[in-house]
């Protein structure tokens, strides 16, 4: 069967091409369109598992628990995977496209700390000294 249309959801800090998401062999497939200076929410899942690849673009990733976290430089061709009760956020220092692949979305699984923004100017800042101080974790 060829299927020619798929979902398109508007986020804060991009936009999430939905190419295949099916309940019935537990498995999505999108395409994630990150903003440069924009910011995913903190989350986790409780089912999902998750496989992220960097196509182009720079990401800055937090990865960790609700307490405390690592950061990682992503960039393209680099690969993460997040299992289950894993938090994770991702920021654009670049404009990014992410591949998911992932078992099934359910948004009901998506247990949120913060809200996705636009990062302003002195947030960036944070997060580039950060970067430039070396404590950033490469992939």
């Amino acid at each position: 069967m060829i299927e020619k249309k798929f979902r398109i959801v508007e986020k804060i800090w991009g936009e999430e091409h939905w190419l295949i998401n099916q309940e019935d062999s537990n498995y999505c497939f999108k395409k994630l369109f990150l903003n440069k200076n924009y910011k995913c929410s903190y989350h986790m899942h409780k089912i999902k598992s998750e496989h992220f690849y960097i196509e182009s673009g720079e990401v800055f990733m937090l990865i960790g628990s609700d307490k405390n976290y690592s950061t990682y430089i992503l960039n393209a061709s680099n690969l993460v995977r997040i299992v289950p009760g894993i938090y994770h956020s991702f920021i654009g220092f670049k404009d990014s496209l992410i591949y998911e692949v992932s078992t099934y979305h359910r948004e009901s699984d998506s247990y949120r700390l913060d809200e996705s923004k636009k990062l302003s100017n002195a947030e960036m800042s944070i997060y580039n000294d950060l970067y430039k101080s070396g404590k950033v974790n490469s992939v």
